[in-house]
């Protein structure tokens, strides 16, 4: 047992085994997407003043159940908004002026998914729901940018694992419309690999240990 944690040292420390090989990468996993830009919600359009009024007067203090989620009647694809900008894709119309109701299902069936990243582009301001809690609420005036506006994320309490409903309430201050939204997953930071050096260093740690159990328990 001495000899051999005797040429092992001598072999690391001669430059015969490499005291600094590089590391094994461990593969990056991807995210995983459960809701795309251009995906189809259920949604509804204000269609009176008051409501609209009711909607944007009250914006910061919004929450889930201010809204009667029943009244959407309507099915479309993102993204929503109107054609005043050449420069959007949009999918299915919502008129300037007007606030819209948008709701959909998701389904992590994961459970290794802790993290999850809701990217979105809105002009004017959008709040967002999940499950009934309070994500996002940018305000009540945006500017659309490319390629999003905001950014919001969900630890493992907003979310099931199982099936869950994200909800969206936006609204227009004027003529210029726009909303689409992304949920991904926040992949978690793989564990180090240790490198090949460390690993001999630790196989000598535990020779010497054994060597040492060995001689005390000859004693």
């Amino acid at each position: 047992m001495k000899k051999l944690f005797i040429l092992l040292a001598v072999l690391l420390f001669s430059g015969t085994l490499p005291s600094h090989a590089a590391s094994i990468d461990p593969p990056v996993v991807p995210p995983q997407t459960f809701i795309n830009y251009g995906s189809t919600w259920n949604y509804y359009e204000s269609t009176t003043p008051e409501e609209y009024n009711s909607l944007l007067t009250n914006w910061d203090s919004v929450q889930y159940e201010n809204f009667d989620w029943t009244k959407l009647n309507k099915t479309g694809q993102a993204a929503f908004g109107d054609t005043l900008d050449i420069d959007r894709q949009i999918a299915t119309i919502w008129n300037g002026k007007t606030a819209i109701a948008l709701q959909r299902n998701f389904t992590v069936d994961d459970a290794t998914v802790k993290n999850l990243l809701i990217s979105f582009r809105v002009d004017n301001g959008a709040i967002i729901f999940v499950n009934g809690q309070k994500i996002a609420d940018n305000g009540s005036e945006g500017t659309y940018t490319y390629p999003d506006n905001y950014y919001a994320t969900l630890d493992s309490s907003k979310f099931n694992i199982g099936t869950n409903t994200i909800s969206v309430l936006a609204g227009d201050l004027d003529e210029s419309t726009y909303f689409d939204l992304r949920l991904t997953s926040i992949p978690a930071a793989p564990a180090p690999t240790p490198e090949p050096s460390s690993m001999i260093l630790g196989m000598l740690g535990i020779t010497g240990l054994l060597g040492l159990r060995r001689k005390n328990t000859k004693k």
